[in-house]
């Protein structure tokens, strides 16, 4: 096995070997930081915009839906006022048609009678 020599240097070298090694780390970290905050605000500014997006497009879908209702309820008035007409033509069918059944069922009784 080979074994790499190092030469040991004095304790204030590598004091200040270590000071330059825990300044990078902290500019490091600190990078990270920065970079960390940048992209938080560029996903709440996404998710803020996805937001709007969707609740735009679900106002839509609810006007389409208003929309649809309304028709409905005039479709459903219109059929109320034709079948109200037909409520009161109905009536007098089927008044003329127990009248005619009496009528009938008077003149066959008048004439079973009359025999």
């Amino acid at each position: 096995m080979l074994k790499e020599s190092r030469e040991v240097g004095s304790l204030e070298e590598r004091v200040a070997f270590l000071e330059g090694r825990v300044d990078e780390h902290s500019q490091l970290l600190h990078g990270i930081r920065e970079s960390i905050t940048s992209l938080e605000t560029h996903l709440d500014q996404r998710l803020t915009a996805f937001e709007e997006r969707v609740d735009r497009r679900f106002e839509g879908v609810e006007r389409r839906f208003e929309g649809l209702d309304q028709r409905l309820t005039t479709f459903e008035e219109r059929v109320d006022r034709r079948f109200e007409g037909f409520d009161q033509s109905f009536k007098w069918v089927i008044g003329l048609q127990v009248g005619t059944a009496l009528a009938m069922t008077a003149a066959l009784a008048a004439a079973l009678l009359m025999r």
